[in-house]
């Protein structure tokens, strides 16, 4: 019988209430931090990472290893995209979007993908993109570092869909959008800590449903890709950071022991 020992658990539990004490206290205010893409605002065209300041921290952000000779693509005023024509064997249908890639096996069908971390502790708040349709089921698949992995899909997906939690996806969380309104394929109530260091992976994705899963009379529609317009943080104050990073710590030890 395995018996469950809550000591082991207890310096997790300290730093983490103490983290939320600091965040709750007056005395050690959050600052903030937005990056925002399009039109080659911030020069990303041409390089397969960068590196972006705001608010007092730094944002990098990298393709992903599989997608070698790709690279960050801003020139759309819609936001930021990635150009896989020079991954070897790779077509990209658009170069200054998030696609899904076709050719050889190993390609095909993988969604264009990167990662960003920053150089402080924080949590990601908010994430704005551009032209995720609901007539194609795209979404945007975030794999967070302490949070699990959510699906964002287009908040009109009910409108195809028999039944919106027939989704086969994980954590299936639709944006907001505001008809005739500035709010559009955005999201501002995330609650995502990380330590400083820690990677985010933000890939594109289109999900195909069953017919029997439609709404009668609805046929998708082919996707056509989507960008990334912004992100957001509330950046943890120092004292704060350096809990969250000893707890960052922990929790990795925590499992290499599970694994041994």
């Amino acid at each position: 019988m395995t018996h469950h020992n809550p000591m082991r658990h207890r310096p997790a539990l300290c730093l983490t209430a103490c983290l939320l004490s600091l965040l709750g206290s007056n005395s050690a205010p959050a600052g903030s931090a937005s990056y925002q893409f399009g039109s080659n605002a911030n020069g990303l065209g041409g390089q397969a990472s960068a590196t972006l300041q705001d608010g007092g921290a730094t944002l990098s952000l990298e393709v992903v290893d599989s997608l070698s000779g790709a690279v960050l693509d801003e020139r759309s005023r819609s936001g930021l995209g990635l150009n896989s024509r020079g991954v070897a064997g790779g077509v990209d249908p658009e170069v200054d979007k998030f696609n899904l890639l076709s050719g050889p096996p190993e390609l095909a069908g993988a969604g264009e993908a990167i990662r960003f971390s920053f150089d402080v502790a924080g949590v990601l708040t908010s994430l704005d993109f551009d032209g995720v349709k609901d007539e194609s089921f795209e979404n945007f698949r975030l794999e967070t570092p302490r949070n699990g992995v959510v699906t964002f899909f287009d908040s009109q997906i009910g409108l195809r869909l028999l039944d919106v939690g027939s989704i086969d996806e994980p954590g299936v969380t639709l944006l907001l959008e505001e008809p005739g309104g500035t709010i559009d394929d955005e999201i501002h109530s995330l609650a995502f800590a990380f330590a400083p260091g820690e990677e985010f992976t933000l890939i594109y994705g289109e999900y195909f449903p069953e017919p029997s899963e439609l709404v009668p009379g609805f046929t998708p529609e082919s996707g056509n890709g989507s960008r990334l317009q912004g992100l957001g943080v509330t950046l943890v104050p120092e004292p704060a950071g350096a809990l969250l990073a000893m707890l960052a710590l922990l929790s990795a030890t925590g499992r290499a022991r599970r694994i041994g």
